[in-house]
């Protein structure tokens, strides 16, 4: 891997800010009447720690190099390139699979490429935030025309020294900025390929229903024509027939909303691969019968781990943390220097000016500044508990949803299916003989139509769960991506502006 630009990889000298300690409890001095004088800030907030854990690395010990894109450290699996034709899938002859699908969108979903962007975008801003300033040359001229004479003329040079590691502490937080826009890349690709998995279950149980409607349709026309057959022989009469004909209408009706259904989920899928013309294509694969126990510890144990909206909000608990001790260090004077050589013409000499100069901290020691970073801290933390509340919560629901629908489609295979077709099949060949009257016969045969359909629907909803709960409970694969550091903090331009400034 890359290295990052010298500066970034340094660690920060613990030797140049000896006193934060002091400062860290500075905050307490500033605030107003009425306000708790204590800010129970954790020991990993000092300078002292900040050398390990400020900056995220890669597993060279390297600060990754401006604008890399890295895969975050706990999940694997990149975002490919935009438009990278070695994703890109076709439909085959017979059709799409789940891993067509899942290939074209991530080649070509917009949001993926977004989130890439964020993730450069990042790594620009780190570079710029930690270059020092440039210096500044110009022209002198002073006593011009003084009795006649040309006075003094010559050049200058100004440089501002930003002092206590500013720049250096910017970079960190940079950094956890850029290792923010990964893990929102990471999050982004799990809705995609999670959004696909669900619509492509969808799509494959909307065009399993319209199979099976069409049978039932066969099956409702050879009703029509077997009460036809009795009626001929007298034995049978026309409300029988009526009855037939109204329950192959609504068999019928069940067909033209499966085809609506296919068409609907189709569009979605296309979407979501982001080739919204692509023509509906039909589908290859099974809805998986089969389906896990799933025991609430070890899923919320590993949501936990996994998340990737989890790990956002520890990342800006980290770039919080470097924040408050990057505020603490503001008050610390820039140097401003100057150097100009002129030659008086009055006196046919070179004169020498030099300026060191530096602004006194009295009034403003960055106080408001240092009290909102630690609020931003705070409310980080508490971010991050929010979210596994809000996580264990999500994962209740849908354990609730897949528990639920799984023991429904187990029971319609097993039993409901099975034992409805034989009755069915019994009481029309009962019918035949005529041992049944007509409207067992449709009582069965619509037992029957329904048991086959709800069968089909319950399996897509367990599916449908099961994804969820695989992908870690994250959906919207066409929601707008977020920004990295959107708490309205001081981001990259705000930072090098106050570095600086010095005052």
């Amino acid at each position: 891997m890359a290295r990052g630009q010298q500066s970034a990889g340094k660690a920060i000298d613990v030797a140049s800010v000896a006193n934060v300690h002091t400062e860290l409890e500075s905050v307490d001095r500033v605030r107003p009447a009425g306000v708790e004088t204590r800010v129970d800030v954790p020991q990993p907030l000092l300078l002292s720690n900040l050398d390990e854990a400020s900056e995220p690395k890669d597993a060279t010990g390297e600060l990754p190099a401006a604008g890399e894109s890295r895969t975050p450290h706990t999940l694997g699996g990149d975002v490919p390139d935009a438009g990278s034709t070695d994703a890109q899938a076709r439909p085959s002859a017979v059709g799409l699979t789940l891993e067509d699908v899942e290939q074209m969108a991530l080649a070509n979903n917009p949001t993926l490429r977004i989130a890439g962007l964020g993730i450069d975008e990042k790594g620009g801003v780190r570079t710029q935030v930690g270059l020092r300033p440039n210096p500044v040359v110009g022209y002198s001229g002073v006593e011009i025309g003084n009795e006649g004479e040309a006075g003094q003329q010559g050049f200058f040079v100004s440089q501002t020294f930003v002092r206590g590691r500013k720049l250096q502490l910017n970079r960190a937080i940079a950094n956890w900025d850029a290792e923010e826009a990964r893990w929102i890349a990471e999050t982004q690709r799990y809705r995609v390929l999670n959004d696909v998995r669900s619509s492509f279950y969808e799509a494959l149980g909307a065009q399993r229903r319209t199979e099976i409607a069409r049978q039932l349709v066969e099956i409702a026309e050879k009703g029509v024509a077997s009460v036809e057959a009795q009626i001929r022989a007298a034995q049978a009469a026309k409300p029988d027939l009526l009855q037939a004909k109204v329950q192959l209408n609504e068999v019928q009706v069940t067909l033209q909303n499966a085809e609506i259904a296919f068409e609907a989920a189709w569009n979605e899928v296309a979407s979501l691969t982001g080739q919204p013309s692509l023509a509906p294509t039909p589908l290859v694969g099974e809805l998986p019968k089969e389906l896990a126990d799933v025991a609430w510890d070890d899923t919320y144990a590993t949501l936990l781990s996994l998340s990737p909206e989890l790990q956002q909000a520890e990342v800006r608990i980290q770039r919080a943390r470097c924040a408050v001790a990057r505020q603490q260090l503001q008050p610390k004077p820039n140097v401003l220097t100057q150097f100009g050589v002129a030659n008086d013409f009055a006196t046919d000499s070179v004169v020498t000016n030099i300026q060191v100069g530096v602004p006194l901290p009295v009034r403003n020691r960055n106080q408001g500044n240092v009290r909102a970073a630690y609020a931003v801290y705070h409310r980080a933390q508490g971010d991050a508990e929010r979210i596994r509340l809000r996580l264990r919560q999500q994962l209740a629901q849908t354990l609730r949803e897949y528990g639920q629908t799984r023991q429904q489609a187990e029971r319609y295979r097993d039993a409901i299916v099975p034992m409805s077709r034989e009755s069915f099949e019994l009481i029309d060949a009962g019918y035949q003989q005529g041992e049944y009257d007509f409207l067992r016969v449709l009582t069965a045969r619509r037992a029957y139509f329904e048991a086959q359909l709800a069968a089909v629907q319950s399996l897509v909803a367990a599916n449908r769960a099961s994804v969820a709960i695989d992908g870690l409970l994250l959906t919207g694969g066409l929601n707008a991506v977020p920004e990295a550091n959107d708490t309205g903090e001081l981001r990259g331009e705000g930072l090098r502006g106050q570095s600086l400034d010095g005052q």
